[in-house]
């Protein structure tokens, strides 16, 4: 019999695909034989059971990331229009 990995819902090719924080700013890698952790900048954030946990919380960190960067930029453009 043979196996296939599933892959879970649209989100989780999503999170494989984002690109919204710097790159190779968040990564996923195996861990362990049964672990993936997911590494901010080459330091670990956190250890996950299973792979689609680990890019779930990449697609979050960058999804975070990319709402940071929207916001910097609308405040740095009303500071310009002189909201000061």
């Amino acid at each position: 019999m043979k196996t296939t990995q599933k892959t879970g819902g649209g989100w989780y090719k999503r999170a494989q695909e984002c690109d919204y924080a710097p790159s190779g700013a968040v990564t996923v890698e195996r861990y362990s034989d049964r672990t993936w952790a997911v590494y901010v900048n080459g330091d670990l954030l956190c250890v996950t059971m299973y792979k689609k946990g680990a890019y779930a919380v990449k697609a979050l960190l960058e999804r975070l990331w990319r709402e940071y960067v929207i916001m910097k930029e609308k405040l740095e453009a009303a500071a310009g229009d002189g909201w000061d």
